[in-house]
């Protein structure tokens, strides 16, 4: 069984999206992975390859991720390219007992 300790440290978030040259378009949802270091936080978005924010504090880190996630795909639609659908779901699996 996870505990509400580790689930905190391996929590995802989504972080919300809406195009910026289509208001109207429903908003997205991208997972994020926040992940503790010793001295800090990073985090990542794996339906967005190459998105990652760190920071000192997970408050920073959360903001920064959003930031990027945004800028990110901002990016993706000034250069004509594609922007990724969110795909990646979590769930915590327990390890099996190995004998």
């Amino acid at each position: 069984m996870i505990s509400s300790i580790q689930r905190e440290q391996n929590r995802v978030a989504t972080r919300q999206y809406r195009h910026p040259h289509s208001p109207t378009e429903e908003m997205k949802k991208y997972a994020v992975v926040f992940e503790r270091g010793t001295a800090s936080y990073g985090a990542y978005a794996p339906d967005l390859p190459g998105c990652i924010a760190v920071g000192k504090t997970r408050a920073e880190v959360e903001k920064l991720i959003a930031e990027a996630i945004s800028l990110h795909i901002e990016s993706l639609v000034e250069h004509g390219d594609p922007v990724p659908d969110p795909s990646s779901e979590i769930e915590y699996i327990e390890p099996l007992t190995v004998l």
